[in-house]
């Protein structure tokens, strides 16, 4: 169980690479339009794929452009402290996770992608292994647990048993 405090997580902070762009697609798609939270994110991208990028999520969210997941999540932690809830998506190497390290330092919440559906496991399996994060989701679950954390409910999640032996075995 997680926000066992019954706290509005209304700061979402989302951080992906490799693979993000499918998965930020796809969670956004299951997000509805009115969630009253506000949601920043950092992708890190080809440049032959802005293209791509634009199309996808232009339609749902405002595209802006930021350095690296560390800095959004830490930032945000500093900010709005246990309001946040970090979240970290498909990606290669280890940025995010000492921004999701900072998020629950404060209070926050941190998330990771199901590295068994994540296109590139290395962001997902890399916060597993380095973070004590407080969920292991598929995006579907995802989604729906922002949308709770943004009400102050409380959550009930499955220990990430399975998600950390595969990354072990990565």
């Amino acid at each position: 169980m997680i926000n066992t405090e019954r706290i509005r997580r209304n700061i979402i902070t989302i951080g992906a690479s490799a693979g993000g762009v499918e998965a930020l697609g796809f969670l956004f798609s299951l997000l509805p339009r009115d969630v009253p939270a506000a949601i920043a994110m950092v992708l890190h991208r080809s440049p032959v794929s802005e293209g791509r990028l634009a199309r996808v999520l232009s339609r749902r969210t405002l595209v802006r452009t930021r350095p690296a997941v560390d800095p959004l999540f830490r930032s945000a932690a500093e900010v709005y402290g246990e309001r946040v809830v970090g979240v970290l998506l498909s990606g290669y190497g280890d940025d995010g996770v000492s921004g999701l390290i900072d998020i629950k330092k404060a209070g926050g919440l941190s998330l990771v992608q199901n590295p068994e559906e994540a296109l590139q496991a290395s962001m997902p399996c890399t916060a597993i292994r380095d973070d004590d994060v407080d969920a292991v989701l598929t995006l579907h679950a995802l989604a729906a647990a922002i949308v709770d954390l943004v009400k102050g409910e409380v959550v009930d999640v499955k220990p990430p048993d399975r998600a950390v032996s595969q990354c072990d075995q990565r």
